[in-house]
């Protein structure tokens, strides 16, 4: 490592681990026990008697989940401009972590996994150093447990192991495994904050209350830095590494080798939204070399083969949606929650409405025919006539037309030379197929797009021609309308 990169690098000391840092004054301590305890992570509703088999291995992975997830969030990044060659995007990480199986964390595969695969999620390069724990810096697995009064039936055995966020399509997947399929379904929900926690509850009860209760075990797990305004960062580039890991230990509790992802394909493959829009910048959460990377990890620690499901990766928003309508619960569909700014949205209000899921949220439901049961007043921005304010916001959802308009008439082969980045996923969707299935999806996707903003230029046919300028300059339907379908991200 050369010095220049080694002055950068910022150590997380993990576990009240005897380190001396090269830097203090950058040093950042993280615990998830004891005193010092500065993260949270507590698992409702799991029996004793099931978290007392969790291997010493899956402990060590929750923890080393919990401390890059809430490292990551005390890791400011810079805004949507690219400055100084997005040097503020990209961060050298080194953690120094107990755990209880050392010999195994330190194999160099397991290693070269864990980083690799953060580091294509996050863009974030990562140093990994495993000490042997002891009892006052490792918790016991019953630690962990917050019970709280169970509506879960006694033995139950679920078909499937499903992420649970609250979000559009992690309910939209419940729903049509739970109805349409008839799984009995393990639904695990990573919170943050009690907002999230609620809404997610609320659509559980939505399910029982519909007479799925035998087919539900719900746990929540929450896991989260303790004291919020240490929080720098909101983007939560890692929470799917938490997610999965949580999704992994609790499957294994179950005797089950599979979890599954409820996201749409659009989202997955996140084709980044300009030039300079890429890296840590376009998310990889659900990337097919994401889930191909988790699937590693946990192959590697647990000595057999670990899968993982992603039913909706051809599949756009507006069909993920309609899914819900086709299974009878269309109703529902505002009441679960996309958006990625919890903690600045106007008061009173669910959804800020322009964050990326928001945007993508809204068109699709619009472009489903279900706007009638999401209520743009729970959103803080509108999205074709709201005001969008700050530059960041107006790059997000002018490129996020862009996109659309680009890909309506491309054809084959000018996509994979206008969008190299399809590359990095082809070879991970296990498809022969794969470059023709991502065309087709997002042709599909940008039809959705352009449906519904020419449903709004219909519907508002009298304010654009108005010469009083009735529209703000910056809702998307007056720049949509002005052609500006490209803002520069890089300022001079």
């Amino acid at each position: 490592m050369n010095k220049d990169k080694e002055d950068k690098m910022r150590e997380i000391i993990c576990g009240g681990t005897k380190y001396t840092p090269k830097d203090a004054a950058s040093a950042l301590y993280l615990d998830v026990h004891g005193t010092d305890a500065n993260i949270e992570l507590k698992i409702h509703d799991i029996e004793n008697t099931l978290m007392s088999s969790v291997p010493p291995v899956l402990l060590d992975l929750l923890e080393v989940a919990a401390y890059v997830y809430c490292a990551d969030q005390r890791t400011h990044r810079g805004s949507l401009t690219l400055q100084n060659m997005g040097a503020d995007w990209h961060k050298s990480l080194k953690f120094v972590i107990p755990v209880r199986e050392p010999n195994t964390w330190n194999r160099t595969d397991v290693k070269e996994a864990l980083c690799s695969c953060l580091r294509f999620m996050s863009d974030h390069t990562y140093e990994f150093e495993f000490v042997q724990g002891g009892k006052n810096s490792l918790n016991t697995a019953q630690n962990y447990l917050d019970l709280w009064p169970s509506e879960n039936a006694a033995g139950f055995t679920p078909d499937e192991i499903c992420l649970f966020s609250g979000g559009l399509d992690s309910f939209a997947g419940a729903v049509n495994d739970l109805v349409a399929n008839k799984k009995n379904l393990c639904l695990v929900g990573h919170y943050s904050a009690n907002k999230v926690i609620s809404v997610q509850k609320e659509l559980i009860g939505e399910l029982r209350a519909r007479g799925l209760s035998k087919q539900i075990f719900y746990t929540p797990v929450k896991i989260r830095n303790i004291n919020s305004d240490e929080v720098e960062e909101f983007t939560q580039r890692t929470r799917s590494f938490i997610f999965a890991s949580l999704a992994v230990t609790i499957a294994q509790l179950y005797k089950k080798d599979t979890i599954t992802f409820y996201e749409n394909g659009v989202v997955s493959l996140n084709l980044p939204l300009g030039q300079d829009i890429q890296g840590a910048r376009s998310t990889r959460t659900t990337h097919p070399q994401t889930i191909r990377g988790f699937e590693r990890i946990f192959s590697l620690l647990l000595n057999k083969e670990i899968t993982i499901e992603h039913p909706f990766q051809w599949m756009t928003k507006k069909e993920v949606t309609a899914l819900l309508e086709k299974n009878g619960y269309g109703a529902l569909v505002g009441r679960t929650n996309s958006c990625t700014r919890q903690r600045v949205k106007e008061k009173g209000k669910t959804h800020c409405g322009v964050c990326s899921q928001c945007i993508d949220r809204r068109f699709g439901i619009l472009a489903a025919g279900l706007g009638t049961y999401d209520p743009q007043g729970q959103y803080s921005c509108d999205l074709m006539l709201g005001d969008r304010g700050s530059q960041d916001n107006v790059v997000m959802a002018v490129n996020y037309v862009r996109l659309a308009h680009e890909f309506y008439e491309i054809t084959l082969n000018q996509m994979a030379t206008a969008f190299p980045y399809v590359f990095d996923a082809t070879p991970h969707y296990n498809d022969n197929d794969a470059l023709k299935k991502i065309h087709t999806m997002m042709q599909s996707h940008a039809r959705d797009v352009i449906s519904v903003i020419d449903a709004a230029v219909k519907e508002h046919s009298e304010k654009l021609s108005n010469r009083s300028h009735e529209l703000p300059s910056r809702c998307l339907l007056s720049m949509s309308m002005t052609g500006a379908k490209v803002i520069p991200i890089t300022e001079h």
